[in-house]
């Protein structure tokens, strides 16, 4: 029995050892500015760095632009926070304003190796309606000009990773110029999210190709027993 649970214990190490989508190319960490700064989204962040921001966290340039949906009720609350690690997005159960982080002055970046796009967040919540925030990407490239892409994500107060294949846009990916991307393109009410990294991610392993990991741990181990057995026969 205790041979059986330490083939258990070894196939288990070996599977969450297994490479995960890993950030290959980092567009922003929010790092910058740092203390973050913060704005309610009526007047345009009046008075705020927000715009043509620069910094070794951002690849290329960094602006970030919002609108509010005159016709989506009472506007009680509703705001940004961006900067010490995180890029928060905040409105009350009244309020529907999309946000726009744009990137630009990428310097024709050579895409084609990587997967696609991914996003980490601390939190993620559609909001009070039945309907679902929209996210709409786009790709700025030299040889297809705007590649746009508009995506769904599940509601998630624990955290996790957004991935987005470039296969999805349709379109080469091998001269990039920029990248926005608009929250709640379509404005639902109460739209929250905390997100503290955007860049690119390459392969990520199937499910066959990490239980081939663990077959190969369960092998090793099988090839360890009878060596030891054959060990003690010879004693």
């Amino acid at each position: 029995m205790r041979r059986f649970v330490l083939a258990g214990l070894a196939l288990a190490a070996l599977i969450c050892a297994a490479p995960v989508a890993k950030a290959d190319i980092s567009i922003d960490t929010f790092d910058h500015p740092n203390p973050p700064v913060g704005s309610t989204v009526f007047g345009g962040f009046p008075g705020l760095p927000l715009n043509n921001q620069t910094h070794a966290s951002i690849l290329g340039e960094r602006d970030l632009s919002a609108s509010v949906n005159v016709n989506s009720g009472l506007l009680l609350a509703g705001g940004v926070q961006l900067g010490g690690g995180i890029y928060q997005h905040t409105a009350d159960s009244s309020t529907a304003f999309s946000s726009t982080l744009n990137y630009d002055n990428f310097g024709s970046l050579n895409l084609s190796g990587e997967t696609g796009i991914q996003i980490d967040y601390l939190s993620y919540d559609n909001g009070i309606n039945a309907g679902i925030a929209d996210v709409l990407f786009e790709l700025l490239t030299a040889n297809n000009g705007t590649l746009s892409l508009t995506k769904q994500f599940a509601d998630d107060a624990n955290g996790g990773t957004f991935l987005i294949p470039f296969s999805e846009f349709g379109g080469d990916v091998s001269q990039v110029l920029g990248l926005s991307i608009t929250f709640n393109n379509n404005f639902i009410q109460g739209h929250d999210f905390i997100l503290t990294s955007i860049g690119t991610f390459g392969t990520v392993p199937e499910p066959m190709t990490m239980l081939v990991w663990g077959g190969m741990g369960m092998a090793g181990l099988a090839l360890a027993r009878r060596r030891a057995r054959a060990a003690r026969a010879v004693a």
